[in-house]
């Protein structure tokens, strides 16, 4: 098993408590991380700042980060393995984590250094990837981040009035541009053209093992067809599909603050497990992700087999409502797959039959 001492980004920029909000989102910005550790004068680990938990809350550009520090983020040991990182990163929900030795700050892991190290074999983009939540260029940042926030994610592809391909805008790309401002809602109106990235493309059906190096320095490929976004790659989706298989359930779950909610959702989706075995086989594991804007809860989840991923999102301000509407959206897709297939299968065997006469 690989030892994450060779995965560590120790070149990395840090934080003191005293440093403002604004600086801590240039760096971001700057080196393409969406996390900061913060350290003492002796390079003591103080904790993290990351991007998303700046982008749900009122800030000054001016303001100091020990007011938005994050002490939740589970802290690694040199001699983790990268299979336990790649646990970590998906229970948190978190895009990275320190490494810290004695109370010293050693380094960042980070996942698309771990996505460099799965094993994919001749796994494709379609395989994996998730439907395209786009968003016309001629919109606005209020629009886009409404988009994330209503869809729980943290990019968008962006396309022209001909639903070409144009590029991608991020979470932080937005955040960037908040910062500048003293009152966060000001930049609303600047349109998504103003700001888009090119960002990466893959064309659909193509294998993800001989494009992997395009993730050293990005975090999303947009899948392509005929120029057109049909869908979107992370970090995140990689690492699922190395997710280890387990004894007691199947079920990882991310970001839930609340172990009540955490532990009754879990139980659902068992049941729900069970009730659909029948019509979905070779389930390798079910990814559920928690967020919360204000009081707006956001559920999103990937279910994952060996030839596909199945992806539902809803929000409510009731987590275990929107947990109810994931459920009645998965059995949808479910049955209507297990639909098709039968119908498939039915065909081949008609078609078998009369190749016999």
């Amino acid at each position: 098993m690989v030892n994450i001492i060779n995965l560590i980004r120790k070149e990395v920029p840090t934080l003191s408590l005293e440093d403002s909000v604004s600086k801590a989102i240039n760096l971001m910005h700057t080196h393409s991380i969406k996390q900061i550790p913060v350290v003492d004068l002796d390079n003591k680990y103080a904790g993290m700042i990351y991007y998303k938990d700046l982008i749900n809350i009122n800030f000054q550009s001016t303001s100091k980060i020990k007011h938005f520090l994050s002490n939740d983020a589970h802290i690694l040991k040199l001699t983790d393995d990268l299979q336990l990182c790649i646990n970590y990163i998906i229970n948190t929900g978190k895009t990275g984590l320190p490494v810290v030795d004695n109370k010293k700050f050693v380094g960042l892991v980070i996942d698309r250094d771990l996505v460099l190290n799965v094993k994919l074999d001749s796994l494709k983009v379609n395989d994996i990837m998730s439907s395209p939540i786009v968003i016309d260029e001629n919109s606005n940042l209020d629009n886009a981040l409404s988009l994330m926030r209503k869809n729980n994610v943290s990019r968008l592809p962006v396309v022209n009035n001909n639903h070409f391909n144009v590029g991608v805008i991020s979470l932080l790309d937005i955040l960037k541009i908040f910062s500048i401002h003293n009152e966060k809602g000001s930049p609303g109106s600047v349109l998504v053209k103003d700001m888009v990235r090119a960002g990466l493309t893959i064309e659909s059906g193509s294998i993800i093992k001989d494009n992997i190096d395009k993730f050293k320095n990005n975090d999303e490929l947009i899948v392509i067809s005929n120029n057109k976004p049909v869908g979107i790659v992370t970090s995140k989706d990689i690492l699922e599909t190395s997710l280890p298989k387990k004894t007691d359930s199947i079920i990882y779950t991310a970001n839930f603050d609340d172990e009540d909610i955490r532990n009754e959702i879990i139980q659902k989706m068992e049941k729900f497990v069970k009730k659909i075995e029948g019509k979905l086989s070779d389930m390798q594991s079910v990814v559920i992700y928690f967020e919360k804007h204000k009081s707006l809860c956001s559920i999103r989840t990937r279910l994952i087999t060996k030839t596909q991923v199945i992806h539902t999102h809803s929000d409510d301000y009731d987590p275990l409502r929107a947990f109810k509407s994931v459920l009645e959206k998965l059995e949808r897709q479910i049955t209507e797959l297990h639909s098709k297939s039968v119908e498939n299968k039915f065909k081949d065997k008609n078609y078998s039959a009369d190749e016999e006469i």
